[in-house]
């Protein structure tokens, strides 16, 4: 590769002055080929794209600068608080130059660097963080019903990607012409594996078909470990958006789950393949808030998917056993037939640890609140909570929705204008909440919002007693505290329904409730419809009426 001319073309439509070029391999890599571009004191990401490729579309990677610009708008950043890929233009206003590497068309792209750190092993931690990150672009897009309303004139990039049944059925063909590359090859156990999972392929493509007609979904295609970038322990970047596509949420989550879980790489020990349960339970305790945004079918089928994706990926490994066949993804047969069995044993692990998987599944699941026994009558809106927590940041996710539009069911929340750190009296309204404790001190938090996107943070030193140990009732307020992050959306043009997100820096309360040690919770909130009746959810009720500071009714995640 001859990297003086690579620097002189770059210095040339960069207008650099001085340019260092260095390789990259695996290690802090955002494609295969990528070169670490130091240029008068910045630092950019060299990617060269093969014009023509025998698994993307034509063209396909041309529309990432309108993709990018898709993503980067307010309202999706609010729910995607992380970095995106940055692509630099030339002089000349271009994202693209052709160029030539190791005699082979292609085209240059830079990118602003997003410095990162390499993850030797995939911890707990890191698990969470992958599938926060994950729930995070998902919130960011479900708006979107397709993939013309997220980019005009859009290229799908991967044709069949994930069509699992046409997978099988170009398996099928490929048997009964029986062109195996290599004779010697024992695919006993592959064949006897990919015949038990043919029911799961063919209910989940009634689905699949159904889902694309009805809720298509944006998807971003490859959310493997190796394009999530993190800083140390937390998650900070997904890269590689060429995969973007409409699809399905669940195949971008059980193929991270995928790659995560499976305790050996696609290359490893086939006698050491194993789902790992913890993994699998810390990543959906990240990606849970996106739940909210899922509709029942598509939760119900989660664990199918789980199981579907390495039987797929099982079968496309395998083509690489048959000659010259289009679909190979693996040159040589015998690291093709390793590769595949190694995600075939995966997907009976998965099989086998099903029971516990549903389980796993059963507890992150949204919560919904309910009314007080006492309430006989129910609210219009029905209201379901998630609680995402870390060392640092508590966030707590709210779903609402009608079978009418909000505005049309639910009383108007009054824009109160008042003095700094006065309380707005959201709770005579519409208001969501959340009370926020350690179980062995008196003192908690009382978090309000609204629609109007008001917000009030309060703290009690003990049970309705404010900051100045004063009773507190219709004329003595809670004492604020620091104020928190609050969003509130409606999803989708119907209004029927609307999603929220409180955010809290649990450093920020240290003086008022010990985060260091466990954190009890209690999600409610205050109901008012049209007609001025007033309904109080929360998780749970302990008291003969509705009490939401009563501590026996917090409980911890």
């Amino acid at each position: 590769m001859n990297l003086l001319a690579l620097s002189q073309q770059l210095q040339q439509h960069f207008s650099w002055q001085n340019v260092e070029i260095k390789p990259l391999g695996e290690l802090n890599s955002y494609f295969n080929q990528t070169f670490k571009i130091l240029a008068d004191g910045q630092v950019y990401a060299l990617q060269c794209v093969p014009t023509q490729s025998a698994v993307f579309a034509k063209n396909a990677h041309q529309q990432l600068p309108q993709v990018l610009a898709a993503l980067n708008i307010p309202q999706r950043k609010q729910w995607y608080p992380h970095r995106y890929l940055e692509m630099i233009a030339t002089k000349n206003g271009d994202y693209y130059l052709p160029s030539q590497i190791n005699g082979q068309e292609v085209a240059l792209r830079l990118f602003k660097w997003i410095d990162s750190t390499a993850i030797a092993q995939v911890t707990e931690t890191i698990a969470f963080e992958a599938g926060k990150i994950l729930a995070d672009f998902h919130l960011a897009v479900q708006d979107v019903k397709g993939l013309n309303d997220l980019v005009e004139h859009a290229i799908e990039p991967l044709p069949h990607f994930h069509d699992t049944a046409w997978y099988l059925q170009h398996w099928q063909q490929a048997l009964t012409k029986n062109q195996w590359a290599d004779s010697t090859l024992n695919l006993k156990e592959h064949l006897t594996t990919i015949e038990q999972g043919v029911e799961l392929i063919k209910q989940f493509d009634v689905f699949r078909q159904q889902q694309l007609q009805q809720q298509p979904r944006i998807m971003h295609g490859d959310p493997k470990l190796a394009n999530m970038l993190f800083e140390h322990e937390q998650a900070i970047a997904l890269i590689d958006f060429d995969t973007i596509m409409t699809g399905l949420w669940l195949y971008d989550v059980a193929d991270a789950l995928r790659s995560l879980c499976n305790t050996q790489p696609e290359n490893g020990d086939i006698n050491q393949v194993t789902f790992d349960l913890n993994l699998f339970s810390a990543f959906m305790r990240g990606y849970a808030p996106a739940l909210l945004a899922w509709t029942d079918q598509e939760k119900q089928m989660l664990s199918s998917a789980i199981s579907l994706l390495p039987l797929e990926l099982g079968i496309r490994f395998l083509f690489g056993c048959h000659q010259n066949h289009p679909l190979r993804l693996e040159a040589q047969p015998q690291a093709a037939a390793h590769k595949a069995l190694v995600q075939l044993r995966l997907f009976k692990d998965i099989q086998h640890k099903q029971p516990q998987i549903d389980h796993i599944l059963q507890q992150k699941m949204p919560k919904t609140l309910i009314t007080h026994p006492q309430q006989v009558q129910q609210p219009p809106v029905t209201i379901q909570t998630v609680i995402r927590q870390n060392a640092q940041q508590l966030e707590v996710f709210y779903r609402v929705a009608s079978q009418q539009s909000l505005d049309d069911c639910l009383a108007a929340v009054p824009v109160v204008k008042i003095a700094e750190n006065q309380a707005k009296g959201l709770w005579q309204h519409n208001c969501l909440e959340v009370f926020i404790a350690n179980k062995n001190q008196s003192a908690y938090l009382e978090f309000n919002g609204s629609s109007t996107q008001q917000s009030d943070l309060f703290y009690f030193n003990h049970e309705r007693v404010n900051g100045q140990g004063i009773k507190t009732s219709e004329h003595i307020l809670p004492t604020c505290a620091t104020q928190a992050q609050w969003q509130w959306f409606y999803m989708q043009t119907s209004n029927h329904q609307a999603l929220a997100k409180f955010s809290l820096d649990l450093i920020s309360v240290a003086e008022v409730i010990d985060t260091t040690q466990p954190i009890e919770y209690s999600v409610t909130a205050v109901v008012e419809d049209r007609q001025g009746q007033h309904y109080y959810l929360a998780l749970q009720h302990c008291r003969s009426e509705a009490d939401f500071h009563a501590r026996e009714s917090f409980c911890c995640v």
